[in-house]
């Protein structure tokens, strides 16, 4: 994909992410996504397939936090062919009610109009600390 076709892909996720919007979700992930959560702290596993990435960051994300409390600002992106990079900053309340600020850079590689590959990268010792202890 081109570097313009790759970067709205991922802007219109992001925007879909944000209103919660699983149908426009899953018209921008692949048929057979892959999300590569860092490590495997959170017991996530590398989810693959669309129905199984969207039903893994929902059970994640409501698991851990209090959803109605996320804020979510992009510092950057960039993109290049088919890669688009991400860096966020994020805010939350966690389930044990710790505020809960991390930074994270997603690594997304897109082909067809659609994501393909989801990476993500954070600090999982802070989340382990705030989150999970």
């Amino acid at each position: 994909m081109e570097t313009e076709a790759s970067r709205k892909v991922v802007v219109d996720y992001l925007a879909a992410q944000a209103a919660g919007d699983r149908e426009r979700l899953t018209e921008l992930l692949d048929e057979n996504v892959r999300w590569c959560p860092p490590g495997d702290v959170a017991g996530i596993g590398k989810p693959q397939g669309r129905e199984n990435v969207l039903s893994a960051l929902a059970e994640a994300g409501a698991r851990f936090f209090d959803l109605g409390t996320m804020r979510v600002d992009v510092q950057w992106m960039i993109a290049e062919g088919n890669k688009v990079v991400v860096r966020t900053q994020n805010q939350v309340v966690a389930s044990n009610g710790r505020d809960y600020r991390n930074e994270y850079v997603w690594v997304y590689t897109c082909a067809n109009g659609k994501i393909v590959d989801m990476e993500e990268h954070t600090d999982t010792q802070l989340f382990k600390q705030v989150v999970l202890d």
